[in-house]
């Protein structure tokens, strides 16, 4: 279990860095998704474009701290989880919870479902992959 969960955790951060990555290079669908779930119309429609770079500066500055969490996350998964070492479990099982868990609360309350869905997807997997092998890490002691 701990090798299949390993492999279902090591394609989430490949995608979870993937889609940092893209949303760094091309942050307007993010920023028109949140703007019609907030707004209710597009970002265009914005007089100010100040207002539009600060945005699109914030979310990039989002996307730098999503793929350094994920990196980190890829060496905690290689260097201790997939050795079957606790403290792992629960950094991922607490890393996980955080990152896949606010976006998933943050874009229902606004209402951007496509968002919503992706997070509430990521949450699923990384809960899948950290509870396959948990008796791995907390086995019972005769």
């Amino acid at each position: 279990m701990l090798k299949t969960a390993t492999i279902i955790l090591l394609v989430l951060l490949i995608i979870a860095g993937a889609f940092s990555v893209l949303d760094f290079v091309a942050p307007w669908n993010t920023l028109e998704g949140d703007f019609r779930a907030v707004a209710g119309e597009s970002y265009k429609a914005v007089k100010e474009p100040g207002a539009i770079s600060v945005s699109v500066l914030y979310l990039r500055h989002l996307c730098v701290l999503s793929l350094t969490t994920t990196v980190a996350s890829l060496f905690i998964l290689l260097g201790g989880f997939r050795h079957g070492q606790r403290w792992a479990w629960w950094a991922l099982l607490v890393t996980g919870i955080l990152g896949w868990g606010f976006g998933t609360i943050i874009n229902l309350v606004i209402g951007n479902m496509f968002d919503f869905a992706t997070h509430l997807a990521g949450l699923v997997w990384i809960l899948v992959g950290l509870l396959l092998p948990v008796k791995t890490f907390f086995a019972r002691k005769a």
